[in-house]
């Protein structure tokens, strides 16, 4: 079992006047990964927990979840 976090951030942009503002802000995501055997591994990742939101300047909206399958298989 695999466990992980990340947080990235931006400082607010300099825009021009009467746009849109573009302020500041911190995304954080965690996930994790189970090996289900030898050759394959599941995991999830969740991102912008804090579901920061922007629609004009980013990040995009809401909370995102990826959930994958990994199968590796090597060949002698």
């Amino acid at each position: 079992v695999e466990g992980w976090a990340d947080a990235s951030a931006r400082s607010a942009l300099v825009v021009p006047a009467l746009s849109a503002p573009a302020p500041a802000y911190v995304l954080i995501g965690a996930g994790g990964s189970v090996k289900l055997s030898e050759h394959m591994r599941l995991m999830l990742d969740v991102n912008n927990l804090l579901n920061q939101t922007n629609a004009t300047w980013g990040p995009n909206p809401g909370v995102s979840a990826l959930l994958s399958v990994r199968v590796s298989h090597t060949v002698d």
